[in-house]
């Protein structure tokens, strides 16, 4: 249970603050993100937003609660960066409804904005509600001559492929070796 605001991405779970990429994941057994808690990816190099990886068996959002991935206010915005949830149960939509998700591009001070983040939610069973939240993931606005205002960032809901699939494609890449 995270019950205070905390610094969390994908390069601090695996030990290395330096490489920060989607391979490297964020796993937790039940991750239950209290009231009220703010959870921050800071940024990595020019205002980019780190990314942020995680799987979970449950996820619990309480109201209140956020995820801030977005990019800094820099001569050229920096790019907000991605999260992605991965839940091996239940993915809850009423629950996901109750989180804020700021990924927003950061604002060019004399460039262009930069893009606003990428939010993917995967799941094996997607139950309640519609496929909705409350996310921030505008681009950022582009200042200066010839500059232009970063693309919004994406949101993605995605069912993980079943066991049987993995290993049928597993058995067809092996036998063409």
């Amino acid at each position: 249970y995270l019950e205070e605001s905390c610094l969390l991405y994908s390069g601090i779970c695996n030990g290395n603050r330096l490489i920060d990429s989607l391979d490297k994941v964020c796993k937790f057994k039940n991750l239950d993100i209290g009231e009220g808690v703010e959870i921050y990816t800071l940024n990595g190099p020019r205002g980019n937003g780190n990314d942020l990886n995680i799987v979970a068996d449950n996820v619990t959002f309480h109201s209140g609660s956020k995820i801030v991935f977005g990019g800094e206010e820099e001569v050229k915005g920096g790019n907000a960066g991605s999260v992605i949830i991965t839940v091996n149960g239940e993915l809850n939509r009423n629950a996901v409804k109750s989180i804020l998700f700021n990924g927003k591009g950061g604002d060019g001070r004399a460039g262009d904005g930069g893009n606003g983040g990428r939010l993917i939610f995967r799941y094996n069973k997607l139950v309640g509600g519609e496929d909705k939240v409350v996310v921030d993931n505008d681009g950022g606005i582009g200042r200066g001559i010839g500059s232009s205002n970063g693309d919004k960032g994406t949101i993605n809901w995605t069912k993980n492929p079943d066991r049987s699939e993995e290993r049928r494609v597993g058995k067809e890449c092996r036998s063409r070796w």
